[in-house]
């Protein structure tokens, strides 16, 4: 017999967050085409190419040791996650083939036990991952910024094509320029970083239910022998699914 509250078992709940980021990117169906197309254009312009470079010349262009390499790692993250983000877009489709496996084993989910070991020890785990990456880079580059306006500079060395130092127009858009363009940076590198663990979280969770549902197998005296035999064709199913979410992975 069902339970209703086992709707609530849903792989792909944590997926949400990504795709809301990846709507943020202009990546998603939107009503107005061309205006979206416009919109991606200028994020990938202005943020994912030239982002990177204008931290890059602006390294390059620092006398100091002590400054160089304190500001380094940012520059080199910044070029990362750009890379990154371009071979994620490139893989978009397997990450669609991804949550539609874990759509269907989610199905599979037969008793309150798989249903609750699932929720409270994957599920929620997963969901509270985006979160954390989330608020963590979102408060950093926050915190920069307060930074940057109290002393009077930039939030990272860097170079613009005007003297950002001769007016507080030029002063603020630049740095204003800096707060968004990491901003959309770090939405890039939130979905570079968390479709991993997310994913391997729910894929052990999912492991998981199927060791359950093999050992269940043959003990239910009620059920026929043709019902044992169904199930565990069933669970050989469900463990070729997983092979191929391996297969989607790793290609």
């Amino acid at each position: 017999m069902k339970i209703e509250w086992w709707s609530k078992l849903d792989s792909t709940a944590a997926y949400r967050r990504f795709w809301s980021c990846f709507r943020i990117l202009g990546v998603a169906e939107f009503r107005y085409k061309a205006l979206a197309q416009f919109y991606v254009i200028c994020l990938t312009l202005f943020v994912t190419v030239y982002c990177p470079i204008h931290l890059l010349i602006g390294l390059l262009m620092l006398t100091d040791a002590a400054d160089f390499f304190k500001n380094f790692s940012m520059t080199l993250t910044s070029l990362v996650c750009s890379l990154k983000y371009f071979f994620l877009r490139l893989n978009l489709n397997k990450i669609h083939q991804v949550i539609k496996i874990y759509s269907e084993l989610d199905k599979r989910a037969s008793t309150a036990d798989e249903c609750d070991y699932f929720i409270r020890h994957h599920q929620r785990k997963a969901d509270a991952a985006i979160k954390i990456f989330f608020f963590i880079y979102l408060g950093t580059n926050s915190f920069a910024f307060v930074g940057a306006v109290v002393e009077q500079r930039l939030m990272f060395p860097a170079w613009f094509p005007f003297d950002w130092e001769s007016s507080s127009t030029l002063y603020w858009s630049a740095l204003l320029y800096q707060f968004m363009g990491v901003n959309m940076l770090i939405v890039q590198n939130l979905v570079n970083d968390t479709v991993g663990p997310m994913s391997l979280c729910l894929l052990s969770g999912h492991v998981h239910l199927l060791a359950m549902r093999v050992a269940r197998i043959g003990y239910n005296k009620r059920k026929s022998q043709k019902y044992h035999e169904d199930e565990l064709k069933l669970c050989i199913e469900d463990h070729q699914k997983l092979l191929k979410y391996l297969k989607y992975s790793y290609t």
